[in-house]
């Protein structure tokens, strides 16, 4: 397990880390995409309390089932980044999840 803060999340800490990273217009977002590039895509959001992780026991068979599978830490959470904003509300992450899927080219 890496045990890294969110004022430690670097451009270099992050070549350290497991997964992908995109920059986003509110800061970088952590994903992985795995599966069947051909697959329904499927995306994996958590929860509030839990970074992208908590889809460790999922993605593997869902990608075995032959679907595309996305997952990535919400900011605030997990390897992404914590931007500086009033708050965390349903805009911010719609936005996120919106943008995320345009630059992986995810319809």
């Amino acid at each position: 397990m890496f045990d890294v803060k969110g004022s430690d999340l670097t451009a270099q800490t992050r070549k350290e880390l497991p997964g992908s990273f995109v920059d986003l217009s509110q800061g970088v977002t952590h994903y992985e995409l795995r599966g069947d590039t051909d697959g329904r895509p499927v995306v994996l959001i958590h929860g509030n309390a839990a970074p992208y992780a908590t889809w460790d026991n999922t993605i593997g068979d869902l990608c075995d089932a032959g679907f595309r599978v996305l997952r990535y830490d919400l900011y605030g959470h997990g390897f992404s980044d914590r931007p500086k904003l009033r708050t965390y509300d349903r805009h911010l992450y719609n936005t996120q999840l919106a943008e995320l899927l345009g630059s992986l080219g995810i319809p």
